[in-house]
């Protein structure tokens, strides 16, 4: 809803601006959209569920700030941000395998 609405898309610019500015999130922060779960790529759920929980601040920002009644109908509740951060620790698992495993072939 924030890539195809006008209205929270130029939100989600000034979200990210202003908690820039107040130091809630690094100076050089670039992504301007959640990047979309693509059942091609296994772990671009991770990568969807990160984006959003980075943005969590911004998409607040964004249901606080528009007048779009379904953005504020499906903005997550905090229980519900909650369950998307153990999803993410889950996710990570599978996008960022361990490197040190070694396999001592006979």
């Amino acid at each position: 809803m924030i890539k195809y609405t006008q209205e929270n898309r130029k939100l989600l610019f000034e979200g990210i601006e202003k908690y820039k500015k107040e130091g809630i999130i690094l100076s050089n922060y670039n992504i301007t959209q959640i990047p979309l779960d693509n059942i091609t790529r296994w772990n671009s759920t991770y990568y969807m569920v990160k984006t959003a929980i980075e943005l969590k601040k911004i998409i607040i920002y964004i249901r606080n700030n528009t007048t779009n009644k379904e953005f504020k109908r499906n903005t997550l509740n905090e229980s519900e941000w909650l369950a998307l951060f153990e999803l993410q620790n889950i996710f990570e698992i599978f996008a960022k395998p361990q490197r040190s495993y070694k396999v001592n072939y006979i």
